[in-house]
């Protein structure tokens, strides 16, 4: 039986020291002795492994060990557990096949498809009820009592709520027997129990014979830990608990005898404390605490007793609420720690039942400490007692070090923190690894922690290890696993391509993501046939270059095959087993030699001692052989749905993480609250304190909410996890912690303004800190972006220099004085070896103008041709950018392929409908205008899934996400349905022609629009109309254009004039010149507007009624174009216009007066010839520019959104930014209709350009 020591005080009191110099000593007296064991919580065991190599080096005896691990540790040596532990993985599929099976047997808990996240929450509430001893069993057994107690109760809410508890725990009950029975059958036990299988294994333990432990750093015990510990410590010959409170605390503990050295027994919470606190002396005095446990009440039968006489249920021994504890304080609010009053009171309980006798040694800090305004913070930072003046710097005789700093930014911020820490170790004597970074909220900065460190030279140790997800061999995985629930789709198909398993080399795979995704590649029938895409959509007879294209994307379609095809067939079926799951992936990871690859980045990284990046992939090989052997081996043979196995392995990826070894101990620390807990460090940052960081606002969750785990106290006498308003008080120990780690300088940060550029309030932990000290006394930063208050004296890296250097020059030419100490940066770095060419090319970069130089004639002649033919966009893009169209039409660079083409795929199957809808209907002209909106939309649905049905559009019915894409499509086509029907309806315009081309190769094309430049040289303009209406009457002839858009366009006549929108324009023209070809007769043009097939959702106070909602969304289809005032066009587009009624179909059009209005978008008879003639001759003149040869990178400018960078995907090859250099922008004036009309007026006159 070893004894007991209980060690307790307030941070940086010396406990952890403490430990770190006992075992030095010891280890040096006797090398070769029992073992020693430091057991902490695993999110410190670095700190103290790091503390323990400081003090000993290098020893046999000594080691650091988190609970769980040396429960496996004692499992390894003892060999007396049979079974194997189940992972993640394995408790999913054993738990989903209970939940299938006893589905008759469940009430509130039964689901036919039960997800993840369910399974998961049942998960975690048998882990709940194992770590708090809960005996199923017994809970079993008395739940028939506890269901009479909820009958009784008076209020209705908790009644309700007690029914809910009552009938979650049955459940509970049932799954969790049937689950331990499944695990017994199959040889398995769930590892986070083998803290209680080991149990009676410890007093036997060769290990543990001899051996002294040191218990450090646990803020509180579940009850198994308890249980396990406290068996430690019989086991072991000497055993320390360190707890982390005030002493004080703990002398008011109930029971305790002030006036002898012995404690008396613990009295039940109903006797009440003294309201005086126990002395500092009397506590040091006391030897040993032995208290006498209360008879635990008897169970009962519910027939054995009346309702009256029902005593509370207790299945195990009861622990007090945190509430609880601090009641029973004097002063609650003095309390960083309450989950400490609760340890020390159950481990003297455990204690004291196990025949143990535990001896308490107090921790105090000393009096006059080196640095008073640190040991004042740590006492008053939570204290309700503190003393009401604030502390002075002048009358402790003490420097200002607990500092506030404000930051524009988190970006401004991180960089203000990197500046501050060079200035600290150059310029105050510190060293890298005597400082930490504390971040409450670190996985929101790791990225920019990362970079801006790395850019500052500063060598960090982050505590934030990889995911597992993020490892090239689960990304493999992963990519695999889409390719079959997409049914090798593009975007799939494109994520492994991203992997570094995919088989074809780096430069292959690039290029073969814009092949597949230029040319839409999906589905298996694509990846079984022969590819021939670049070939089909050229328009040469011969193209060589496409054939070459094809030939070389059929190559690496064969080569992935190889893998991609057999893996999709083994899994095509919508159930399988997890066998086959397994077997299916370990296939494919054959198939690409993924363990020879990962062997040969073993050896390479060892050969490059880089032994961190080793071991990360030796722990990925190990944890994906691991969810593999979970499927072999835990339920092989069971059929499950495929997407439930599917995401049960993403999931299991997802959750866990990769160890990360620190490369070396002269860094500085990057870690969270918690991992700090255990270090102490001269310099501290804590950074990030934004409002709800420290502290947290807790929230209740899990499958038993936070009523019904007080309703299961009062009905069982068993607290089981705390409640979100308990944790909410353990926050206090957080900010505790994050405030108390420094030594000699805290510094507290906290941003104004997100990464969004959204406001940020900082934490109240700010406030409390202010209200401790004067603003005098307690020095405040700004930290702003590239502000650096004193150049000369600042420590600056190379990269750092550069940076700043080059925004003092760039803010120089907007006419900001430079800074002093400008031209000595600049010489540092001129003559820096490494950053000279760095710096050239940086200012090169400033004074950087875009330009290219006008092609030749021969140039020109073998880019375009003769004839030269072109396309309205073709003009329109030379119109918004001469050199885009040199790279996109002359040297024919492909723009980057779109990563998810779902919006042009969606584009592309709504025109596909329409047309055919269309096609069908204008044979029946009278019929279609007698149709109803809900015929409508019934014909086009029927339309629609037609379509789907065909090879084209087979896409749309590979997964899940696509077929409710297609849902939505056909939501937006149903509109379109009622628009087009509800134009037939009002319109005397019906539709002539679909899809007319001129110009083209195809078969049925019109003639190209031709015209001869002043050089002679003839050009060929092409096109493809979707629509042409004709309506006629009296002998009047007249057609309309119309082009389906999935966005929302107008037809501004400024742009027209600038010849950047003049497709219907131009198509207008067209059709008019070859209208007889077209309807037998000449005809005019009464108009031509988009018609926008749009989908939006707004945000409304309350709900709108069906039909105005649909009414709503039918007006956003509404017609936008240019419309001809000749005295019957606009009446025959909607007879309800000239009435000056509303229409959902157009525009506002006339007054009541019957003029038309000034807004309207509609032309005279004059002005429309004009703008014909005006179309016509832009048409000439920029395909005179083109054959001139003129490239210049001068986009358009109209304003400062409108700018035709904005929509240019070549940036990376002219290298011009406008929001440095305006220079190169063709700045366009803007225009109204009125100022167009007379521009066109001056030129028809004669008078103008």
């Amino acid at each position: 039986m070893g004894n007991v020591k209980l060690w307790i005080g307030r941070a940086g009191t010396g406990k952890s020291q403490g430990i770190a110099e006992e075992i030095a000593q010891e280890v040096r007296q006797n090398p070769l002795g029992g073992k020693i064991f430091w057991i902490v919580p695993e999110t410190v065991s670095f700190a103290a492994e790091r503390r323990l190599v400081e003090m000993v080096g290098s020893t046999v005896r000594a080691e650091v060990l988190s609970l769980p691990r040396l429960a496996m540790r004692v499992q390894a040596t003892m060999q007396t557990l049979p079974g194997n532990p189940v992972n993640q993985t394995g408790q999913r599929l054993l738990l989903a096949q209970v939940l299938n099976e006893s589905a008759d047997k469940l009430t509130l808990l039964h689901r036919a498809k039960p997800t993840l996240s369910f399974l998961d929450s049942i998960l975690e509430a048998f882990e709940e009820m194992s770590e708090h001893r809960v005996s199923m069993q017994q809970l079993e057994s008395t739940l028939q009592i506890a269901s009479t107690r909820v009958d009784a109760m008076e209020h209705p809410h908790d009644a309700h709520t007690g029914r809910t508890l009552i009938g979650k725990l049955g459940d509970l009950c049932t799954l969790y027997f049937l689950y331990q029975k499944a695990l017994a059958e199959r040889n398995l036990y769930d590892p986070s129990e083998l803290m209680d299988r080991v149990h009676g294994d410890l007093a036997h333990c060769p290990m543990l014979d001899g051996a002294t432990l040191y218990i450090d750093g646990f803020r509180d015990f579940q009850p198994r830990e308890l249980y396990f510990s406290v068996g430690l410590a019989q086991a072991a010959d000497h055993t320390t608990l360190v707890i982390s409170g005030d002493p004080v605390w703990f002398a008011a503990q109930p029971g305790a005898d002030r006036s002898s050295q012995d404690v008396q027994p613990l009295k039940r919470r109903s006797d009440r404390f003294p309201q005086d606190v126990q002395s500092l002396q009397s506590l040091q005095s006391l030897q040993s605490l032995q208290p006498e446990m209360a008879d635990l009440p008897l169970f009962q039968s519910a027939d054995e007793v009346t309702l009256t006489d029902l005593p509370p249920i207790t299945l195990s021994q009861d622990l007090p609420t945190l509430t609880d504890l601090l009641e029973e304080t004097p002063f609650p609010g003095d309390v960083y720690a309450p989950e400490s009053l609760r340890l020390y009171r159950e481990w003297l309980s455990h204690c004291a039942e196990a025949g143990l006798s535990v001896k308490v040694v107090p921790f105090v800090s000393h009096s006059e400490a080196a640095h008073g305004m640190l040991q004042y913070l740590e006492q008053n930072l939570i204290s309700e007692t503190r003393s009401l003046e604030p502390f002075t710097a002048a009358a402790k005789g003490t420097p200002g070090i607990v500092r506030l700093a404000a930051a524009q930014n988190i970006r401004a911020e991180t960089e203000g923190i990197a500046r501050d820490i060079l200035s600290q170790v150059y310029d105050g004597g510190y060293f890298f690894q005597d400082i930490m970074v504390i971040v409450p909220a670190l996985a929101d900065y790791t990225p920019i922690l990362r970079e801006v460190l790395t850019r500052y030279e500063i060598p960090f140790d982050m505590a934030d290890p990889p995911a597992l997800s993020t490892h090239p061999l689960a990304k493999f995985i992963l990519a695999s696993l889409a390719v079959v629930d997409e049914g090798l789709s593009t975007n799939a198909v494109l994520r492994i391509l991203k992997t570094d398993f995919c088989t074809v080399d780096r430069e292959d795979a690039d290029w073969l993501e814009g092949y597949l995704v230029r040319h839409q590649i999906a589905g298996l029938d694509d990846w079984q046939s022969d590819w021939r895409y670049a070939e089909k959509a050229s328009d040469r007879a011969d193209d060589s270059r496409a054939r070459s294209e094809d030939n070389r994307a059929n190559r690496m379609r064969q080569e992935l095959a190889m893998y991609l095809v057999p893996f999709l067939h083994q899994l095509m079926n919508a159930e399988c087993t997890p066998l086959q799951v397994a077997e299916a992936i370990w296939g494919l990871l054959e198939a690409v030699r993924a363990k020879r690859r990962m062997a040969a980045w073993l050896v390479d990284e060892s050969n490059t001692a880089d032994p961190h990046s080793a071991s990360v992939h030796e722990q990925a090989w190990q944890r994906i052989l691991g969810v593999l052997n979970d499927l072999c081996e835990t339920l092989p043979d069971r059929a499950f749905r495929r997407g439930f196995l599917f995401e049960s392995i993403r999931t299991d990826i997802s959750s866990q993480s990769l160890s990360a070894v620190p490369a070396g101990l002269a860094s500085v620390i990057v870690t969270d609250v918690e991992r700090a807990s255990a270090l102490h460090l001269p310099i501290v940052y804590v950074i990030g304190l934004s409002d709800g960081t420290l502290p947290r606002r807790m929230h209740s969750s899990g499958l038993l909410q936070d009523e019904e785990r007080m309703q299961f106290r009062v009905l069982f006498g068993q607290r089981l996890g705390d409640t979100g308003a308990e944790r909410q008080l353990a926050e206090h120990w957080r900010m505790y912690t994050a405030l108390t780690r420094a030594a000699a300088m805290v510094t507290l940060s906290y941003p104004m303004a997100g990464v969004d550029g959204k406001e940020l309030r900082p934490s109240s932990l700010i406030g409390r800190v202010q209200s401790l000290f004067r603003s005098d006394d307690m020095p405040s930063l700004w930290l702003a972006e590239g502000v650096v208050d004193d150049v000369k004296n600042a420590v600056w890296t190379p990269a750092t220099a550069l940076q700043w250097l080059v925004s003092a020059l760039r803010d120089m030419r907007q006419g900001t004085p430079l800074p002093a100490g400008t031209a000595a940066m600049y010489r540092w770095l001129a003559t820096h070896r490494d950053y000279a060419g760095k710096l050239h090319s940086a200012l090169r970069g400033m004074v950087h103008r875009a330009v290219a130089e006008r092609l030749g004639k021969a140039q020109t002649l073998a880019l375009f041709g003769s004839p030269m033919k072109v396309n309205v966009y073709q003009l329109e893009t030379f119109a918004s950018c001469p050199y885009r169209h040199f790279l996109q039409y002359g040297l024919r660079l492909s723009e980057p392929a779109e990563r998810d083409a779902t919006r042009a795929e969606r584009g592309t199957l709504i025109h596909a409908a329409l047309a055919e809808f269309v096609m069908h209907w204008r044979e029946q002209p009278d019929v279609w205008r007698q149709m109803d909106d809900a015929t409508a939309r019934l014909e086009m649905e029927r339309v629609f899934r037609r379509l789907l049905d065909e090879p084209q559009f087979a896409v749309w019915s590979r997964s899940h996400i696509r077929r409710q894409q297609a849902l939505e499509a056909l939501q937006v086509a149903g509109r379109a349905a009622v628009s087009l029907t509800r134009h037939a309806r009002h319109s005397k315009f019906v539709p002539a022609h679909l899809e007319v081309a001129f110009g083209t190769s195809e078969p049925g094309a019109y003639e190209a629009y031709e015209f001869v430049l002043h050089d002679g040289t003839p050009v060929e303009v092409r096109g493809r109309v979707d629509r042409i209406d004709v309506a006629v009457e009296d002998g009047l002839h007249r057609f309309r254009v119309i082009d389906y858009k999935s966005r929302v366009m107008d037809i501004d006549l400024g742009k027209v004039y600038h010849g950047l929108r003049l497709q219907l324009a131009v198509y207008a023209a067209v059709v008019k010149a070859i209208s007889e070809q077209l309807f037998g007769v000449g005809s005019e043009a009464g108009g031509f507007f988009y018609l926008p097939l749009v989908r939006k959702l707004e945000t409304e106070n309350q709900p709108e009624e069906a039909s105005k909602a649909f009414e709503k969304a039918l007006s956003r289809m509404r017609a936008r174009g240019l419309w001809r005032d000749d005295g019957v066009s606009l009446g025959w587009m909607d007879h309800r216009l000239p009435q000056a009624a509303e229409s959902e179909l157009f525009p506002k059009m006339y007054k009541k007066d019957g003029t038309i209005t000034k807004q309207a978008p509609v032309l005279g008879e004059t002005d429309w010839g004009a703008m014909e003639s005006f179309v016509l001759g832009k048409v000439r003149e920029l395909a005179a520019g083109i054959r001139q040869g003129n490239v210049d990178v001068a986009p358009y400018a109209l304003d400062r959104q409108d700018i035709a960078c904005r929509t240019c995907s070549f940036q990376a090859v002219c290298q011009f930014d406008s929001r440095w250099d305006h220079s190169p922008l063709r700045k366009l004036e803007k225009l109204n209709k009125e100022a167009v009309l007379a521009k066109w007026t001056e030129v028809r006159d004669g008078g103008g350009e």
